[in-house]
C-alpha cells in the first residue's frame, strides 16, 4: 500500500524549517488569539506546577514489576507526576508567553533527560527474551546495541520533540545545551536503536505478528522526525521504515477493516495509524494523502460500526 510513497519520500518531505504544523511560542499573535478561558484554564493548570519539586524515580520501585506483578507505583510517579505536570507547564507557558514558567520547564525536561530509561517495567521484560537474560528487573541502560523502542519510550521522545519544536529557541535562550541535549537524547534512545535494528516484534520484519504498537510507536516516531530531526538524511530514513513498519501493520486487516483487538484499542490501533498518516500527509505539504483508500476508511469507520448505543460496543475481542 505505501510503495508508491516509500521509495521517494525524502523528495515528498518539507524541509525540517518549512514544516509548521501549529504556532511556536514566538507566535504571540496565535497563541494571545486563543479563546480566553482555554488561554486561561491552561494557565491555572501550569500554575499547579509553579516551583515543583520533580520526584525520584527509584530503581527499587521500577523493579516492583518485576519483583511482584505492581505496576501502578512507577507508573503513577512516571505519568501522574512527571509527564503531566511537564505538558501543564509548557501548555501554561506557550499561553502566557511572559516567562513563568520557564525554570520549572527546564528543571521538568532536565529530569526526564536523566532518567536512566524511558522504557516502563511492564514492557521491560519483553526485551530481555532475546538475550536469554532471566532477571529483567532493571533495563539496559548502558550497551546501545541492547536499547529497546517501545511503546512509552517512543511517547517521551514524542513529548520532547513537540516541547522542543514549540520553545526550543527560547529554552536555548536560557542554556543552548538544553535543545543540543534534548536533539541528542531523542536520537539516541529513539532514532538510532530505530534505524539500527529490524528485529524489534513490533516492526513485523522478520514476520512477527503485530499490533496496535506497530502505528502507535511509528505515529511518535513520525512525530519526533518532523518536528526534531535537524538531520534531513536521518529524517527521511525514518519516514521510509515506519511506512515499512507500518505496511506490516495493514497487512493484518481484512477488506471490512474489523479490528481484532477491539473498540478499547481501536484508539491506539487503526485510529493511530490514521494520525501517523495525517503527520506525513501534513510534513510532504498533502502529497501523500491516503484519506480515500477504501481500507484505511473502513478501518476507520470501524468504531462506529460496532457502537452498539450510549457505551456499550460490540466487543469480541481483548
Amino acid at each position: 500500500m505505501f510503495e508508491q510513497y516509500r521509495e521517494h519520500i525524502k523528495d515528498l518531505l518539507l524541509p525540517l524549517k518549512e514544516f509548521k504544523p501549529f504556532p511556536q511560542y514566538e507566535d504571540r499573535a496565535a497563541w494571545d488569539g486563543l479563546e480566553e478561558s482555554t488561554r486561561q484554564c491552561l494557565i491555572q493548570k501550569g500554575e499547579q506546577f509553579l516551583n515543583y519539586g520533580w520526584p525520584t524515580t527509584l530503581a527499587s520501585v521500577y523493579m516492583d514489576f518485576y519483583r511482584n506483578g505492581n505496576r501502578r507505583r512507577y507508573e503513577n510517579i512516571l505519568f501522574d507526576q512527571r509527564r503531566c505536570p511537564l505538558i501543564y507547564l509548557v501548555l501554561a507557558e506557550c499561553c502566557e508567553g511572559k516567562g513563568r514558567f520557564i525554570d520549572d520547564i527546564i528543571n521538568g525536561v532536565w529530569v526526564t533527560l536523566d532518567e536512566a530509561t524511558w522504557i516502563i517495567p511492564a514492557s521491560n521484560s519483553n526485551r530481555f527474551q532475546e538475550f536469554g537474560d532471566e532477571n529483567h528487573a532493571l533495563p539496559y541502560t548502558q550497551e546501545p546495541e541492547r536499547f529497546w523502542l517501545e511503546l512509552f519510550t517512543a511517547e517521551c521522545a514524542a513529548h520532547m520533540s513537540m516541547i522542543y519544536y514549540l520553545l526550543g529557541d527560547r529554552l536555548a535562550q536560557e542554556s543552548p545545551q538544553i535543545p543540543r541535549r534534548m536533539l541528542g537524547e531523542i536520537e539516541r534512545r529513539a532514532f538510532r536503536p530505530f534505524l539500527n535494528n529490524d528485529h524489534f516484534w513490533w516492526m513485523g520484519l522478520q514476520g512477527q505478528t503485530v499490533n496496535n504498537w506497530n502505528p502507535w510507536i511509528c505515529f511518535n516516531l513520525l512525530t519526533m522526525a518532523t518536528l526534531a530531526c535537524p538531520d534531513e538524511e536521518m529524517r527521511a530514513q525514518i519516514t521510509e521504515k515506519c511506512l515499512l513498519c507500518m505496511e506490516n501493520f495493514v497487512k493484518v486487516y481484512a477488506p471490512d477493516g474489523g479490528c481484532d483487538e477491539g473498540p478499547s484499542y481501536w484508539g491506539h490501533a487503526a485510529a493511530t495509524l490514521f494520525s501517523a498518516l495525517n503527520v506525513l500527509e501534513d510534513a510532504t505539504g498533502g502529497k501523500v494523502d491516503y484519506r480515500g483508500d477504501e481500507l484505511i476508511r473502513n478501518m476507520c469507520a470501524y468504531v462506529y460500526k460496532v457502537h452498539i448505543n450510549g457505551d456499550y460496543y460490540t466487543d469480541y475481542a481483548d
